[in-house]
């Protein structure tokens, strides 16, 4: 399984990436073979958004999903 991480404004903690691997390596325990996973982690930097200012977007690919 492949997995990049992306951040767009925002700084990331050097473990953030281990521990999103170490948390993505229970998908292992679903059916369907996943080839790849984006992380993308993104910062609104108005003040207001609070404790929305971060989300995170994970998009998976599979063969399955590929092949239709």
């Amino acid at each position: 399984m492949e997995i990049t991480i992306h951040a767009r404004h925002a700084g990331l903690a050097e473990d953030f990436s281990e521990t999103v691997k170490s948390k993505l390596k229970t998908m292992d325990r679903f059916n369907v073979a996943i080839e790849r996973i984006e992380v993308e982690v993104l910062h609104e930097q108005n003040p207001r958004q609070g404790k929305e200012s971060h989300r995170v977007i994970l998009t998976s690919w599979s063969w399955s999903a590929l092949a239709r």
